[in-house]
């Protein structure tokens, strides 16, 4: 979990600078979404493969 002031700060540098996007989150949250979001394709090809353990590490469990 991400400190609140972490986050506040991270917000005011993003405004100061005027970046018109910005993606706030812990790893291996945020490289996941970055994956998920510009290569598709490998992130379901790693998932496959290392979903299951990452989500026992997670726990989390998956109902299919």
């Amino acid at each position: 979990m991400m400190e609140t002031s972490r986050c506040v700060q991270l917000i005011l540098v993003s405004l100061a600078n005027d970046l018109e996007e910005v993606w706030i989150a812990n790893q291996p949250v945020l490289l996941r979404a970055y994956v998920w979001q510009y290569v598709p394709f490998r992130d379901w090809i790693l998932q496959g493969c290392y979903g299951k353990y990452i989500s026992k590490a997670l726990g989390i469990t998956w109902y299919v």
